[in-house]
Parts: structure tokens; C-alpha cells; sequence
């Protein structure tokens, strides 16, 4: 993916020697439906399931103005990474987890996993859960989509679990194996992994990083000599770091 401040035509062309750069040196041929132009302004740009927006951004600083501190609204515009609900949930509509409803979706039991022990019907659904939130874990409306997600996919596993022990409802189904379905099993239906910090890098370690690069070059950041040493030196010297 390549970002340019640039008129459209000029796009055209930087494409077009991306094209043939790639076509005489490399021996590739891009795409046409894989490779297309787009305004970000006032779009989305889809990538790798994730959609991408420019969006505006409000930031309130505190400046000294004649001798005393006042807060200064400023307005910008920054890249916004977000996961697709609506394609997300129509996915799993057409595999059978969901049903639309109205404007949204519901819960609908797959009959196919009826079959199944209660184990390991709640573990297939873990799994699907797991797999989509850990994908979209960093995204902007992780924390609105998790919890609707799981909402959604909890009712329809619930819905299994009262076919198949022939219970009239989801209330039942919650009397029988509690909030969390794991009442008379192993396994119980998980919540939501937890959004991550906004600083990732505790005591300014992105800032570190960055600053050795400008200073010192990329053979610097090795992850197996100074990254993983500052992390241990962060997180204490029993603690492991993997690449």
C-alpha cells in the first residue's frame, strides 16, 4: 500500500512505473482489481480486511499565551484503522452463525454442531471468536465491536445448546450451565480479549526505538540484542522475550 499527496493523474502515472518497474525487473504483473486508486478523503480503502479512513482529528493543547496557560483546539486529519463489522457479520450470516434482523443481525443456531458435546461446541465457537477479535485486536472500534460480537455469537451457540438438550429458550440454557455455559463441562465461553493499552511500549519505549534508528541505523534495532534487552530491563530480568 502506497500513500500519496498528489493530484489523481499524477497517481496514474506513479502507478504505471510502479507497473512496468515491476513488470521489467521483477517479472510481476499487478492486478487491476487488486491494485486500484483511491481518494482517502471522504473514503475507505480496504486492506488486508482492514478499512482504512482519513479522518478528522480535534486535539486540545495547552499553550502560554501573555504570560498564562490557556487550552488551543487544534484540527487535523489522521489514518484511521478500523475492522469491517458489516462485512465481518455478513460472513458469518452466510456460514450460519447469524441471521439478519432488522437492521442488524441475530444469533441463529448451526444445526450442524448439534451433534457435538457441549465441550466441544463451545470450543468451536471460542475459536471462531478468538480468531476474528485477536485479528482485529489493535483496530479503532475493537472496544464496540468485541463486545457485540461475542454478544451475537453467545446467543447462537445458546440456541444450539437448547436444541439440543431440548430446553425452550436461552434463559434455560443460562439456569442450566450458568452465564458462561460452563457449568457441567470443561469449557466455557470466553470473554472478549481485553483492548491493549494505548502506549504499548511502557516508559517511552517507542520513542527509544525511534530514536536509536535516526541515531545509530536499522542494524541497531536486532531484536535479538537491543529490543529484547530493553524489554527485559522494563519487565524485569526473569521475564523472556521471543521473536
Amino acid at each position: 500500500m502506497i500513500f500519496l499527496v498528489c493530484s489523481w493523474r499524477e497517481a496514474v502515472r506513479i502507478k504505471e512505473r510502479i507497473a512496468k518497474f515491476a513488470k521489467d525487473k521483477l517479472g510481476l504483473t499487478l492486478h487491476p482489481d487488486k491494485t486500484p486508486i483511491s481518494r482517502m478523503k471522504g473514503g475507505a480503502v480496504n486492506f488486508l480486511g482492514f478499512r482504512i479512513t482519513c479522518d478528522p482529528l480535534v486535539r486540545r493543547e495547552k499553550t502560554r499565551v501573555a504570560g498564562t496557560w490557556r487550552m488551543r483546539r487544534t484540527n487535523s486529519t489522521g489514518l484511521s484503522i478500523s475492522a469491517p463489522e458489516d462485512k465481518i457479520l455478513r460472513k458469518l450470516a452466510t456460514v450460519g452463525y447469524l441471521a439478519p434482523k432488522d437492521k442488524g443481525y441475530m444469533g441463529r443456531p448451526l444445526y450442524v454442531l448439534i451433534p457435538l458435546t457441549k465441550d466441544e461446541i463451545i470450543a468451536t465457537y471460542n475459536s471462531v471468536v478468538r480468531g476474528i477479535l485477536n485479528y482485529y485486536l489493535y483496530t479503532f472500534n475493537y472496544k464496540s465491536f468485541s463486545p457485540y460480537l461475542r454478544y451475537l455469537m453467545k446467543a447462537s451457540c445458546e440456541k444450539v445448546l437448547a436444541t439440543k438438550y431440548s430446553l425452550k429458550g436461552r434463559a434455560q440454557v443460562r439456569a442450566k450451565f450458568g452465564s458462561n455455559l460452563k457449568r457441567g463441562g470443561k469449557i466455557g465461553f470466553r470473554n472478549a480479549p481485553p483492548a491493549p493499552a494505548s502506549n504499548m511500549f511502557p516508559n517511552g519505549r517507542v520513542t527509544d526505538l525511534v530514536n536509536l534508528y535516526n541515531t545509530q541505523g536499522v542494524k541497531s534495532l536486532l531484536l535479538e540484542s537491543r529490543t529484547c534487552s530493553s524489554l527485559r530491563s522494563a519487565h524485569g530480568k526473569g521475564s523472556k522475550c521471543t521473536t
